[in-house]
């Protein structure tokens, strides 16, 4: 992958400059195959998360705990920003993404993949 992003890709590039009609239908079918890999990627990806619980992202939410309000600056103007911040009380959970947020995800990955791969072929098929 490393070898097709920075070698072939600017390569194709420079030739497509140089020949723009000519390379068009070829320069979308790379750009549609190489989608196809990508959300192929993405859907692995997603199985391995299906797959293992532990693996999956988390995110977070953090509040401010109710009644809990920073020091007003009428009642303490000398205090300092972090006295004030020391005062506030804020509170958090995390949270591991659900198991039908990855079965979306996968779903519309391979969407992406035989989508792409129809349009490639479509593109192929003006090659000739």
């Amino acid at each position: 992958v490393v070898w097709f992003m920075f070698v072939l890709m600017p390569v194709m590039f420079c030739i497509f400059v140089a020949y723009p009609i000519r390379l068009s239908r070829f320069w979308t079918f790379l750009l549609l195959i190489f989608m196809g890999v990508w959300a192929m990627c993405m859907s692995v990806h997603q199985l391995v998360f299906l797959a293992e619980p532990n693996f999956r992202p988390r995110y977070a939410l953090i509040w401010r705990a109710a009644g809990e309000h920073p020091v007003d600056l009428a009642e303490g103007a000398a205090s300092s920003a972090a006295e004030t911040a020391a005062k506030a009380c804020f509170c958090g959970c995390t949270y591991v993404m659900s198991k039908h947020s990855h079965q979306k995800l996968l779903l519309i990955g391979l969407g992406v993949v035989f989508q792409s791969v129809l349009a490639a072929l479509r593109c192929l098929k003006g090659l000739r």
